[in-house]
């Protein structure tokens, strides 16, 4: 068993914090909630991709969905953000070479090459132009009976997201599915999380955000435990159940988050 000396254990806690700091919120568990609702996610897409062939999770940051998908294997993950693959490929060595640098708006993969397109809290980081951009070279790298998922915030009311991340960027279901439709003849529209009905509960959501994007140095884990954080963010997205978009509009309640699967 290799002994690391302080000076080693304090130079290591320095360069993990830097490259946290660069990773920002590139899928960096937060709390166990929130690293069930991802596992929710990929969970969920695993059901609709093609069972063979190339997949790729665009933005995949860390890998966490990647390697809690259960085919990791087939799973290449591309992203922009260098420091998440670092910490990605140290979090998990078993993604070590899978994950690549690389924009989404221009992927590194020959047309019509790729089975299957994951893009997990994606959208809401791109401006109108660069949606567009994104999806057309989904539609290029998808092979012809390829399948795209994807999910993005749910943009509800006057109370638009505090995310500093991705402030005035997140759309309604009104917003996405033109967007959607005039690149896949086939979606289907799913939502995750419930939004609270009250507006205390719309607020503390909004509140909650912000905090978590703002606190680059992830300092709220010196004042709130990991338990305590976990607890605030299940009360406000309530389940991690995936339910189809009717289910939602028939009872009258909002998603935290909609899924669509195109192809």
């Amino acid at each position: 068993m290799r002994i690391r000396t302080p000076y080693q254990k304090t130079r290591n806690l320095i360069r993990r914090s830097w490259l946290r700091l660069r990773a920002r919120e590139s899928a960096i568990p937060d709390t166990q909630f929130y690293s069930a609702q991802v596992r929710e996610k990929y969970s969920f897409a695993i059901r609709f991709l093609p069972k063979r062939g190339l997949l790729v999770d665009a933005a995949c940051g860390t890998g966490l969905g990647i390697a809690n998908s259960g085919q990791h294997q087939r799973y290449v993950g591309l992203d922009k953000n260098r420091a998440a693959i670092i910490l990605g490929e140290e979090y998990h060595p078993e993604l070590k070479g899978k994950l690549r640098l690389g924009n989404v708006t221009k992927m590194p993969f020959p047309s019509q090459s790729v089975s299957g397109l994951t893009a997990f809290e994606v959208f809401e980081h791109l401006r109108r132009k660069q949606k567009v951009k994104f999806l057309d070279e989904v539609k290029r790298v998808l092979a012809p009976e390829g399948v795209f998922v994807m999910s993005t915030p749910f943009k509800f009311g006057p109370l638009t997201t505090l995310n500093i991340n991705h402030f005035g960027k997140e759309v309604t279901l009104e917003e996405l599915a033109p967007m959607l439709h005039s690149h896949f003849s086939n979606v289907r529209y799913f939502g995750q999380g419930e939004v609270s009905e009250k507006l205390s509960g719309k607020l503390a959501a909004r509140v909650l955000e912000l905090i978590t994007s703002v606190d680059l140095f992830y300092l709220r884990r010196l004042v709130v435990s990991r338990e305590r954080r976990s607890k605030a963010f299940q009360s406000l997205m309530k389940t991690n159940e995936i339910l189809p978009i009717e289910t939602y509009l028939s009872s009258g309640k909002l998603p935290k988050t909609i899924i669509a699967i195109a192809n």
